[in-house]
């Protein structure tokens, strides 16, 4: 976690569940749950199914399985809880209700591990996304097309396996390319090259296998919410949401190359991913929106003001939940105040405002008694 203070530390399970009251607050993240930071003050033995605890706890958005389930009982445990949340032994035996992420181990590799992971949701009846992740230059062929010929054939591999367990069930494929920085021999999620091989992907999962396509966004190298962190993570969502892609996860508060979490950013890319929904919107295009009759009407050198038309627009007219359109002078009166404080405060109020639990007392007894039930058996 980077606090607010500029500190990083190593994430609680508290932290993980103020990010999951954020995502229940905040109007533009539709997903909660997943792993967006680990919970190292919990033994690594009940992570995942604490994580998915704090999840339905705090959220009852759609809510994705954490990653840290490194074996197929913990799998299992994770998807008994969410049986037990919506009230029913054989509830996901009907429903999709989460999906699981699974990644090869680039080049051309399927661990046992994610293999298990595939079996076990599929039997399940639940979606699979598989996410191939290479690394240009380091584990694929240094040529962003190449990486993404690469990663291609890493998800259908997966996809197949998925069909063989159980014809029919939801796949969704990932493009979560990244540029290998051969100056750090690291990973570079901000680079340009990582956005052309993430539309690239994407274009020929949903344009020429007609499947639905996922990927990682709002990413970023910089390590504290500044000038950079903003122009790289509007980089990201602007690009990920132009190539046509249908549904992102690791999306909002991401620091440090998906390294590090923050309250803060979590605010602040909300506001960026309305920005970015309004653009690829587009134009209303109507006779209504091209108001060629308010311009005939007007005097030469007139205003449109008062038109009711102005008015009712601007009722519905979108603006910014964090950003400052403030003069200079009222900025100035107002404590010269940058994004990073406002959304400070707008993080101190929607954690102060967000309930207990979002489960009722029976849900939430049934999960913490299953709880008890994993931790007593080891």
């Amino acid at each position: 976690m980077r606090d607010y203070d500029g500190t990083r530390r190593l994430a609680t399970r508290k932290d993980f569940a103020d990010l999951q009251k954020l995502y229940q607050a905040l109007p533009n993240v539709d997903i909660g749950g997943y792993e967006p930071v680990s919970l190292n003050d919990v033994p690594e033995r009940m992570r995942g199914i604490v994580a998915m605890f704090e999840s339905f706890k705090h959220c009852n958005k759609p809510l994705l399985s954490p990653m840290s389930l490194e074996t197929v009982q913990k799998k299992k445990e994770v998807l008994r809880l969410y049986n037990i949340g919506f009230g029913s032994d054989t509830y996901t035996d009907d429903h999709y209700v989460t999906w699981h992420i699974v990644c090869p181990n680039s080049p051309l590799l399927y661990s046992q591990f994610a293999c298990d992971g595939i079996q076990v949701y599929a039997e399940a009846n639940q979606p699979v996304v598989i996410v191939s992740a290479p690394m240009s230059g380091i584990t694929s062929p240094v040529f962003p097309l190449s990486t993404v010929i690469l990663s291609l054939a890493e998800e259908l591999a997966g996809l197949v396996l998925a069909q063989l367990i159980k014809p029919g069930i939801p796949v969704v494929v990932s493009a979560s390319l990244t540029y290998g920085y051969m100056r750090s021999a690291s990973w570079e999620c901000a680079h340009p090259d990582t956005m052309l091989m993430l539309a690239a992907s994407t274009q020929m999962q949903r344009e020429f296998y007609h499947l639905p396509s996922r990927a990682q966004t709002g990413v970023t190298s910089s390590k504290c919410i500044d000038y950079q962190a903003g122009m790289e993570t509007m980089q990201s969502f602007l690009y990920t949401a132009l190539a046509g892609c249908d549904v992102t996860s690791q999306t909002a508060g991401s620091l440090a190359n998906l390294m590090t979490s923050s309250l803060e950013k979590t605010v602040l890319d909300d506001e960026l991913i309305a920005r970015v929904r309004l653009l690829v919107g587009g134009l209303t295009f109507n006779e209504e929106h091209m108001g060629l009759d308010m311009i005939y009407e007007e005097d030469f050198g007139g205003n449109f003001l008062v038109y009711d038309e102005t008015l009712d627009y601007c009722q519905e007219a979108w603006e910014p939940t964090v950003s400052d359109w403030n003069g200079s002078d009222e900025w100035e009166a107002q404590g010269q105040l940058e994004s990073t404080h406002r959304a400070h405060a707008i993080v101190e109020k929607l954690l102060d405002e967000a309930p207990e639990s979002v489960l009722d007392e029976e849900q939430e007894r049934a999960m913490l008694d299953y709880l008890h039930t994993i931790e007593v058996s080891g």
